[in-house]
């Protein structure tokens, strides 16, 4: 193998390889929460971890724990004021998003705030049928000659690791419900009760639902 000095002065834990096999050795074992507690946490933080937050995700990365949080998020009851989830939860399964509501609830203190985004899928069919009547119309991230359905089609399952099955507010707010938070809003860009939480990236504002839970 030839070594240059670009690879000498790049740090181990930013390959991929080596980030892949960190996580499976690392996946879901408790003990890397205790350098990460916090009272907020940001769950399915992806490449963009919060400051001031314990950030989870399935892949690992430098400061952030390593979990499969369909299969539980050992932190503590009542442990947390604030859960903040971008663009995540919607790679669940229904049953899978049942249980992490649950874990989402039991997690937080009382009145404390679930803060979740997802992609709206109510937007995506009000464009689809304004596009079919002849509406002009702005697809969120939009692809040179793609036909309106191509937009609905990749909000359900245009991704490798979507589940083929949506969430509105609606359905949303009924499984936060049954989950055991006492009420559940919907809520704008940036606009909720928790300041903390309000932190979700501008670029991802066009196609997103935003909600908030109070445990």
């Amino acid at each position: 193998m030839i070594l240059t000095k670009f690879s000498f002065r790049r740090s181990i834990w930013s390959y991929a390889k080596v980030r892949r096999a960190v996580g499976v050795f690392l996946r879901n074992r408790p003990s890397q929460l205790a350098r990460l507690r916090s009272d907020y946490v940001n769950i399915g933080c992806g490449p963009y971890p919060l400051k001031g937050f314990c950030n989870i995700d399935y892949w690992w990365q430098p400061g952030v724990g390593a979990f499969d949080i369909s299969k539980g998020i050992p932190l503590p009851d009542a442990s947390v004021q604030g859960i903040f989830s971008e663009h995540c939860l919607e790679y669940l399964k229904p049953e899978a998003l049942e249980r992490v509501l649950r874990d989402f609830r039991r997690m937080l203190r009382p009145g404390g705030v679930a803060r979740i985004t997802l992609p709206d899928p109510e937007l995506y069919c009000r464009l689809y049928l304004q596009a079919l009547s002849g509406e002009p119309v702005t697809w969120p991230y939009p692809e040179a000659g793609k036909p309106p359905i191509h937009y609905v089609n990749r909000v359900i399952s245009g991704w490798a690791h979507y589940t083929g099955f949506v969430y509105d507010f609606q359905s949303l707010r009924d499984m936060m419900l049954q989950a055991g938070f006492r009420e559940v809003t919907r809520e704008a860009y940036r606009q909720g009760r928790d300041p903390k939480l309000l932190v979700e990236h501008e670029w991802r504002a066009v196609e997103s639902l935003y909600a908030e839970g109070v445990a």
